[in-house]
């Protein structure tokens, strides 16, 4: 049970709310983003749940278990300079420097598929 409820905030006024800040996607590999974006729209009835992100770690199959519950994705770009930003979408995880697949790979037309975007 939730020290929380949708009536708390409700009585406050809150009606959005947007995680961004860092990598909102590195803890645990986007699945406690998912697991509070869910808890937001589930949970707490907000009418509004949003992301800002780099996109390097954002994989299809997060958007098939979590994309329900965001209604904007924002994909923040670093640089318009390709190696800089290529620096940045590497999977680092197996200590190799072998471009991990994200939004970036599948595209956000594909991406938006699954999450039930309409624009």
């Amino acid at each position: 049970m939730s020290i929380f409820s949708s009536n708390m905030f409700n009585l406050i006024g809150m009606e959005k709310i947007n995680f961004s800040g860092g990598e909102p996607f590195l803890p645990l590999r986007g699945r406690h983003l998912g697991e509070m974006v869910k808890f937001c729209k589930t949970e707490l009835n907000l009418p509004s749940v949003s992301i800002v992100s780099n996109g390097s770690l954002i994989k299809e199959k997060w958007f098939q278990e979590y994309g329900e519950y965001v209604d904007i994705m924002a994909i923040s770009c670093d640089s318009f300079i390709e190696d800089t930003n290529k620096m940045r979408f590497l999977d680092c995880s197996t200590g190799s420097k072998i471009p991990s697949k994200s939004i970036l790979d599948i595209g956000v037309r594909n991406a938006m598929q699954f999450s039930g975007f309409d624009e």
